[in-house]
């Protein structure tokens, strides 16, 4: 549904009412704090067509995006980032984009951008080499 919002918002011919496109931010700040959902195997096709959409709208995809780096929690926006990276929400090509506007964004967006060490930690170890997720094994509450 995200996707179909998304491609309809992208293809309205003037720049799409505010209350739409907040709403549709609103989604992926909702999409981004469910951290489960990047191990579901039926959720891929979901973030496959949410990226197809993004991908055909730039702007608006940074847009979105500056929505959700300024509304969700910064460790969601890095879980979303780089646990769903076929969300399309950040790819490579806006790298200029964010590296220009950088100076723009407020300390809280620059804080969602910019993963703490534990994060960062989190990023590099794979999920299965995790401790607490190794089959058969338990970790101390």
């Amino acid at each position: 549904m995200l996707a179909t919002c998304i491609t309809q918002l992208s293809q309205t011919p003037t720049q799409p009412g505010p209350l739409l496109e907040e709403r549709a931010g609103q989604a992926l700040v909702v999409l981004a704090a469910d951290r489960q959902l990047a191990y579901r195997t039926d959720a891929r096709t979901a973030f496959e067509s949410i990226s197809s959409a993004l991908h055909s709208a730039p702007e608006l995809r940074r847009r979105l995006a500056s929505y959700v780096l300024q509304h969700a929690d910064p460790d969601h926006v890095l879980h979303l980032a780089h646990q769903n990276p076929d969300t399309g929400l950040f790819p490579d090509e806006d790298l200029l984009h964010w590296a220009t506007a950088w100076p723009t964004l407020s300390q809280e967006s620059r804080t969602a951008a910019r993963p703490s060490s534990a994060t960062a930690h989190d990023l590099r170890t794979p999920h299965c080499a995790r401790p607490s997720m190794r089959p058969g094994r338990r970790t101390m509450p």
